[in-house]
């Protein structure tokens, strides 16, 4: 029976030592969990920029920005033997990111998508164009093919 009486003191000292709330001073630089902020992928810390190089049909650079916004600017060069004229456009929007994937949604004039971002000039998983005003594009792709034209990436 003594035994049993030394179990039953132990086992309710257990149980009240660990339902016993104790306080902690807060010390350095301690922050509370719930104000610490996810790691998220949804943000950017640099400027990404996709740039053309040397070509024969146009001068291409979509600037996206950590703030959310981009800018999407195209200079066609004229062909020779085409009546054609030298035409520039500057295209700007808000972006969203998911992963490696970053959404442009252009705003206010918009280019016609499947121009610009069309798969029969491009590598599979480049890009996805997901309505008339929103392109889905690979950052995580060293270069994009835009309007048959490689654009490199560079991050500023």
């Amino acid at each position: 029976m003594k035994n049993w009486t030394i179990i039953i003191i132990l086992l309710t000292c257990t149980i009240v030592a660990c339902n016993h709330e104790q306080s902690h001073e807060i010390t350095g630089n301690w922050i509370p969990t719930a104000q610490i902020a996810p790691v998220s992928d949804t943000v950017i810390d640099d400027t990404i920029i996709f740039q053309s190089g040397s070509n024969g049909l146009a001068d291409i650079t979509i600037t996206i920005i950590p703030d959310g916004t981009f800018s999407f600017y195209m200079r066609t060069i004229a062909q020779p033997m085409s009546d054609d004229d030298e035409n520039e456009m500057t295209w700007k929007g808000k972006w969203n990111k998911e992963d490696n994937w970053i959404a442009l949604t252009f705003t206010k004039e918009k280019p016609i998508l499947e121009a610009l971002f069309d798969s029969n000039y491009a590598e599979k998983y480049q890009f996805e164009i997901l309505n008339d005003s929103t392109v889905n594009i690979n950052t995580s792709l060293p270069k994009l093919d835009i309007w048959g034209v490689g654009c490199e990436k560079i991050t500023k």
